[in-house]
This record gives C-alpha cells, structure tokens and sequence, in this order.
C-alpha cells in the first residue's frame, strides 16, 4: 500500500524522484538537490524549458471544447479533474509559427491554481538538473514573442534549452487580452 507522502505528491514530483533515483543508480552518486530543476518541452523548433514549480502536471489535450472570439492562441478549455482550464496555445502566444494541429501535443497545467491555464506545447521532452555554471545569458537570436519571456538559457553539451519565466507570461497585458 502506498505511503500518504507519496499519494499527496504532484506527478512531476513524483517523475523528479524517479530521476534522482536514476541518475543514483547509474552514476553511483547523489543527484544534487541544489541543481536547478526544469521541466524540458518543444514548442515549434525551439527547446524551452521551466522551472519545475511553475507546473503542475501534463495532460492530453484531446477533450478541448473550442473557444469562439477570442485571441488565436486561446485555443480553448477542458476539463482536467473537475477544474476548468484555459488552453494557451504556446506557439501562437510566443509567435514561433502556426498553430498545434488537433490531437498533437501536450497540456502543461500550471501550478498556480488562481490561473487555471495550461499551455499547448508540441512535446515534453522530461525533466533536467542543471548545474548554476549551465545557466548563461541567452545568445542565441530569439523571436520577439520568445525574448520577451526568455532572457537565459540552460548549456546541456550541444543542446540549448531557452528558460521561460511562466510568471512573466501571465502577468503580461498581452496574456490577459482575451478577445
């Protein structure tokens, strides 16, 4: 029987354990607590990344009721465990291309429940640890959509993960210009 302190654990948390256990086993060591830990998606062909937590969980955007009037990017809402979610369509809302097709990719539920949103990415890659030294100001030449909300960037050996500042999107007046 599962223990209470695992029940009242978040999935990604759960995942985040399930990591650390992992990254013990194989390299014989710890895995730093104090590394920086995001949650690592696709959106169009960008690498982006959060902190872990900003999200509270992923889900399938298959029951999404379309939203009429609104902005492109506020694709519309679903239900996820009896909460109302809006769906943000991340690439719209960054302006890195055209839209998700139907049936695509994943919700990212954002942990801060006063919003109920999730954002629609095209894929969750899994969760990182990175150490302070891979976190550097960002050079790569970023869409103005994504610079705005992306000033750093995690080094991962040749790949580039854009840090997103969730908090930054949402408190925005362009987030919360609906129609």
């Amino acid at each position: 029987m599962a223990s209470a302190s695992i029940l009242s654990r978040k999935p990604v948390e759960l995942l985040l354990g399930l990591q650390q256990l992992y990254v013990q086993d194989q390299h014989g060591e710890s895995a730093s607590s104090d590394a920086p830990k995001v949650l690592a998606f696709e959106v169009a062909k960008y690498s982006l990344c959060c902190e872990m937590n900003q999200i509270d969980s992923v889900a399938d955007p298959a029951a999404m009721l379309v939203l009429p009037k609104t902005k492109p990017w506020l694709r519309g809402v679903i239900n996820r465990h009896g909460r109302n979610l809006s769906v943000v369509d991340l690439a719209l809302f960054l302006e890195l291309g055209g839209p998700i097709a139907e049936g695509a990719g994943q919700l990212l539920v954002l942990a801060d429940s006063s919003l109920q949103v999730s954002f629609w990415v095209d894929s969750v890659v899994g969760l990182r640890s990175f150490a302070d030294i891979d976190l550097v100001a960002s050079t790569e030449d970023l869409p103005s959509g994504l610079s705005s909300y992306s000033g750093q960037t995690y080094v991962d050996g040749e790949q580039i993960w854009n840090l997103l500042d969730i908090s930054d999107i949402t408190s925005s007046a362009r987030f919360h210009e609906v129609q």
